[in-house]
């Protein structure tokens, strides 16, 4: 969603510079509710093969706040596409030029930690990120770069196997396995559930799944079976998911 009003031409106090706006001069940027959306696991989005984001936070790290800069190309000296910008109180804004969004791209990847989608890695350590979609429903994207101790990346790889997850859709992802590349394995999810996993081996995981889900609390008599799944696309998107805000 668009902030309405006069945020197409919105300055952050915590960038170092201010943009002219109106005068022909400069771009023109436009802010995003960032909430809106990122906690919905039921969507269909990009969610890449992970993300990247403030590391370990302003505060801790003795900064005041900061600012994910997205170029539109991997050079420093690339013009500014779009921003996330994080202030002193832990609020998120995102930002972006004027007219390039019809819908913003962030994600929550942990309990109100926000960051951007990440597409594909360069050698050098250029990013290439999800910025979200474009009028007419194309994909808009950027680059930025890490910055050891304030940006950092978070691959599903890594952190899905530390997960209690469920299936995303879209829904022909949601299929058991009695073993890799073996026979399907019916498992009763109509009445809710969860999967605790237990091995990964390429894009296959072993995971103890349980129906009713027991998640948040100890259901009566759930079923328990020890399965297999893809958790991952052969294109390294995720096919399985988790709750950033716990129970």
């Amino acid at each position: 969603m668009r902030v309405p009003g006069p945020a197409s031409c919105f300055l952050s106090g915590l960038l170092l510079s201010a943009l002219a706006c109106g005068d022909g001069t400069a771009p023109r940027f436009e802010a995003f509710v960032v909430t809106e959306g990122v906690r919905d696991p039921s969507r269909m989005r990009e969610r890449g093969i992970g993300v990247i984001g403030f590391e370990p936070g302003p505060l801790p790290a003795g900064r005041v706040a900061d600012t994910l800069d997205v170029r539109a190309d991997p050079a420093s000296g690339a013009d500014v596409i779009a921003r996330l910008v994080l202030d002193t109180a832990g609020v998120y804004r995102y930002e972006a030029l004027e007219g390039m969004l019809e819908e913003q791209g962030t994600l929550e990847f942990g309990y109100e930690i926000v960051g951007l989608v990440l597409l594909e890695r360069s050698p050098d350590g250029w990013v290439r990120v999800y910025l979200g979609k474009a009028p007419g429903g194309a994909v808009a994207s950027g680059w930025t770069r890490v910055r050891p101790g304030e940006l950092g990346l978070t691959l599903w790889e890594e952190l899905l196997p530390r997960q209690a997850l469920f299936f995303a859709l879209p829904p022909d992802s949601i299929r058991f396995y009695s073993s890799i590349e073996g026979p399907g394995a019916p498992f009763p999810i109509e009445a809710g559930y969860i999967m605790w996993p237990l091995e990964v081996r390429g894009d296959w995981m072993r995971v103890r799944a349980v129906a009713p889900s027991d998640y948040c609390f100890d259901p009566p008599s759930p079923r328990q079976d020890t399965l297999w799944i893809r958790f991952r696309a052969q294109n390294g998107r995720p096919r399985v998911w988790f709750y950033t805000v716990g129970c």
